[in-house]
């Protein structure tokens, strides 16, 4: 993203460009271009860049490690991501 915003943004009159401005600009060409003669060919390059990039593991736990292999001080679920040290007790 950041490459092509230079690249466009050394464009004569388009030294102002910002990133959402160009990502708007994508996204509204990408919506028109699915809503009409592109759909399919859009779907068939999305179904296979998908089978490269996702990924899926089970919910929770560690990724689906042996549990020989999972790291103790790793975070296993939300609790342990969300404790807190108690408060200092205050001298009186």
């Amino acid at each position: 993203m950041h490459r092509l915003w230079l690249n466009i943004t050394r464009e004569r009159g388009l030294d102002k460009v910002h990133h959402n401005d160009i990502l708007t600009e994508a996204l509204t060409r990408f919506a028109r271009d699915y809503a009409g003669r592109d759909r399919d060919e859009i779907l068939k390059e999305l179904r296979k860049t998908s089978r490269h990039t996702v990924t899926t593991r089970p919910i929770g736990g560690d990724g689906g490690r042996p549990e020989s292999d999972a790291n103790p001080s790793e975070p296993t679920g939300p609790s342990d991501e969300n404790k807190q040290e108690p408060p200092a007790a205050r001298p009186q």
